[in-house]
């Protein structure tokens, strides 16, 4: 019965690529500096949440978030912010107008491997079971 749980809750491709297309669009708009456009990042995440939830037919246990969930968590936190701030910097004192995009993109690249490294993580523990 895990094993079943499990393969029901492995996140899907499109989760992954979303989340990594949302979050760097999130990114790149903050930096950039187009405040009008925050919101749809900011309402798009939470809305693919949702569907992803109501689309799994298992429940996840609910235990507390383990080492090194946190610290990738705190650290893709850390990342985004520091390609925030990058990319603005070069757009504001450099005058370097890509910047923000390209910060935009590395943040997707990242996401949607970290989103891949899950994927084979559940894979591995069903494969065990």
């Amino acid at each position: 019965m895990e094993r079943s749980s499990l393969q029901q809750s492995i996140p899907p491709r499109w989760f992954g690529i979303t989340m990594a297309l949302m979050i760097g669009t999130l990114v790149f708009t903050i930096a950039a500096g187009f405040r009008e456009y925050y919101f749809f990042p900011i309402i798009a995440i939470p809305l693919i949440l949702a569907v992803r939830s109501k689309t799994t037919q298992a429940l996840p246990k609910t235990t507390p978030i383990k080492g090194k969930a946190l610290v990738t968590i705190i650290s893709l936190i850390i990342l985004c912010l520091t390609l925030i701030i990058g990319g603005r910097v070069l757009k504001d004192i450099y005058g370097m107008a890509w910047s923000p995009m390209v910060a935009g993109t590395i943040a997707v690249f990242i996401v949607y491997l970290l989103s891949v490294a899950e994927r084979k993580e559940f894979l591995i523990k069903i494969n065990e079971e």
